[in-house]
């Protein structure tokens, strides 16, 4: 059943967005044009999160083709590990500065296999990852002797007020229980603890160029910079920091986010991913 008013802020101002069809089914999208925030409306079944545990989804590019199925590519997660241990170092140095304990506890959501946690503990935290793709969690358990669970944060056992840092990657749009998910975080930290992410700004021009960006009918909404700061604010965290980010990847990837074919030379690159943002933010009051 379709809600009459934005699941972010409220406000009764909603027209349609976009729609997504995937094995079938149509997914459709209302914007809300007082926060600016993008998501399914009505919202979708839980059945939609099972593609955490479909090998296609980590078998593939996360670009749909023009039939609206997700292709099987050299450019999967697998083979990005190398890039990732090198992203990984730089997003610790980032976030690390802004931190007031240089030791302490600390939690990714949407950990995956554990490559990013993996650089935290190298430099001696108590490290937490939670992520609901079982295969992935195992895999960092068994490489990188972790501390990962295979379950939805929302459904996480853990004591308030008892994390340093939450930081997650490229979840930005994935939490079922959306109010559930990021109040948690805020209860989770301890006061002045930081809370980092990134997202897509969903809103941004880049976005008339690269239309695919971001349309995958598991992303269950869209933060635009200014509902992304609408959260912060309504969460009790004070931004930090707010910056686009880089992306190490491969030439091949970027031909098929524009459509061309991916024959031919291909190599490593490292891109300004324009519309991709990384919010730092410092939680200063309970919810």
């Amino acid at each position: 059943m379709k809600t009459a008013s934005c699941i972010l802020c409220g406000s009764s101002d909603l027209k349609n967005s976009h729609h997504i069809e995937f094995e079938n089914k149509n997914y459709l999208y209302d914007f809300c044009n007082d926060c600016n925030f993008t998501f399914q409306n009505p919202w979708p079944s839980r059945d939609i999160e099972s593609i955490y545990n479909d090998k296609i989804y980590w078998n593939s590019s996360n670009v749909y083709n023009n039939k609206n199925e997700e292709k099987k590519s050299l450019n999967n997660y697998a083979n990005y590990q190398n890039s990732r241990f090198k992203e990984a170092k730089e997003r610790y140095m980032k976030i690390e500065k802004f931190l007031i304990n240089k030791k302490g506890s600390v939690l990714e959501i949407g950990c995956a296999n554990g490559i990013f946690l993996n650089e935290w503990k190298k430099n001696g935290w108590k490290c937490i990852g939670v992520d609901p793709a079982r295969d992935m969690i195992d895999y960092g358990i068994k490489n990188f002797n972790l501390d990962l669970k295979s379950e939805k944060w929302e459904q996480l056992n853990l004591e308030p007020n008892t994390q340093d840092c939450i930081y997650m990657w490229g979840t930005d749009g994935n939490f079922y229980d959306f109010h559930l998910g990021f109040e948690k975080i805020n209860k989770s930290l301890k006061m002045n603890g930081i809370y980092a992410l990134t997202y897509q700004d969903f809103k941004h021009p880049i976005r008339k160029v690269f239309k695919q960006i971001k349309m995958q009918h598991n992303a269950l909404y869209n933060f635009s910079k200014k509902s992304i700061f609408f959260l912060m604010d309504k969460l009790g965290f004070r931004i930090l920091d707010h910056s686009m980010t880089w992306q190490n990847t491969r030439l091949s990837h970027i031909k098929k986010i524009l459509g061309l074919s991916t024959k031919g030379i291909d190599f490593s690159v490292k891109v300004p991913a324009v519309s991709y943002n990384l919010l730092i933010a410092q939680k200063i009051r309970n919810i």
